[in-house]
């Protein structure tokens, strides 16, 4: 990502409730009691919506501006709006097949703070015969903002959608 990415990265994440947390570590419930829940939740819910090609739905579990990174391209998704107009291809469910669907496979927690939980998801694509032909991870950030209010805020890292290996 170009440096011009990381600067409005660092502008929209600014207005968050993070911090360094340097007194605590992993060892300190306070780290993971309410905010590993509070993102799990978020995330499940989110991605039941996306299976179920609900970005109405998505949108708000999220929060704007969000950050999402695909293809080493930093996409900012202003508003919910813009969202159900113009979303990126990971999660353009337009494109999507109806009777296709995709099933969690896999959910993990290598990041948490109070306020923030990272998690890789990974999900399968399968036809209504249940072939498997797409295999897929990404990374999502779950953030409580100024308000209190829990959303996914950025998907940072990468999507790995791929065809499914026999």
């Amino acid at each position: 990502m170009n440096d011009e990415s990381q600067q409005r990265k660092r502008e929209i994440l600014k207005g968050s409730v993070t911090s360094d947390y340097d007194t605590m570590d992993y060892r300190d419930p306070e780290m993971y009691r309410a905010s590993v829940p509070e993102g799990t939740r978020l995330v499940i819910e989110w991605f039941e919506a996306f299976s179920q090609r609900n970005l109405e739905r998505m949108k708000e579990l999220m929060h704007f501006p969000f950050i999402h990174a695909e293809e080493n391209t930093l996409i900012t998704i202003e508003r919910g709006e813009d969202l159900l107009s113009r979303p990126p291809p990971f999660m353009d469910v337009h494109s999507m097949a109806n009777k296709d669907y995709d099933a969690l496979e896999g959910l993990g927690t290598p990041i948490y703070r109070p306020a923030e939980v990272g998690f890789f998801l990974n999900f399968g694509r399968y036809h209504p015969d249940g072939a498997r032909f797409l295999q897929g991870e990404t990374f999502l950030r779950v953030q409580k903002n100024r308000e209190g209010q829990w959303g996914l805020q950025q998907s940072p890292l990468f999507d790995d959608v791929h065809p499914a290996s026999a």
